[in-house]
């Protein structure tokens, strides 16, 4: 799994800030990576949903839909991957999956995940890549009302940019008090 935590994190700043030049080198880099691996590794869950996961951040959409289906269909109460699904599905047009997999969200026994906001946020993600722009805000204050208390990662989460410029976005995030 070593390869996705850095990638992820570094691509996605560089990404946030406006270097998308260089978040692609380190997407792609991952992707090489991971690619690369030798099948005992490779192969094993946290290297195939790294993989997974950068060629999502990479926009290799269609590449990572076909890894993320085989772990959801392997591990299908997985949060992380089922997230990734629909996020993938949403990128790619496919609204109905990705509704299916942000209502499946809510269906995972993630009691803890509820407590902290996790899965609200999960689901503005999937929304928000959907372009469902107020469906994202609501889902991100529901996040807020469970407790999550990380709106400084949010701007590395690629599914947020088209929220930027909206309103109810801007507002949501304004320091207050």
């Amino acid at each position: 799994d070593w390869p996705h935590y850095p990638a992820r994190i570094v691509g996605r700043e560089l990404r946030a800030h406006g270097n998308l030049e260089a978040a692609q080198e380190v997407f792609d880099r991952a992707v090489e990576l991971l690619r690369t691996l030798p099948a005992e590794e490779g192969t094993g869950r946290g290297n195939r949903y790294s993989l997974g996961y950068v060629l999502y951040l990479a926009e290799e959409w269609d590449d990572a839909l076909e890894v993320v289906e085989a772990l959801v269909a392997e591990y299908p109460r997985e949060r992380d991957y089922v997230f990734l699904l629909g996020a993938t599905a949403a990128r790619l047009g496919d609204r109905e999956r990705a509704l299916r997999m942000s209502e499946r969200l809510t269906e995972l026994d993630t009691d803890t995940f509820w407590e902290y906001g996790d899965i609200p946020v999960r689901r503005a993600r999937i929304a928000a890549a959907l372009g469902d722009h107020s469906d994202a805000v609501r889902l991100l204050q529901e996040a807020f009302q469970h407790g999550w208390v990380s709106p400084n990662r949010w701007h590395q989460f690629v599914e947020f940019d088209p929220l930027r410029d909206y309103p109810e976005f801007q507002e949501l995030l304004r320091p207050k008090g």
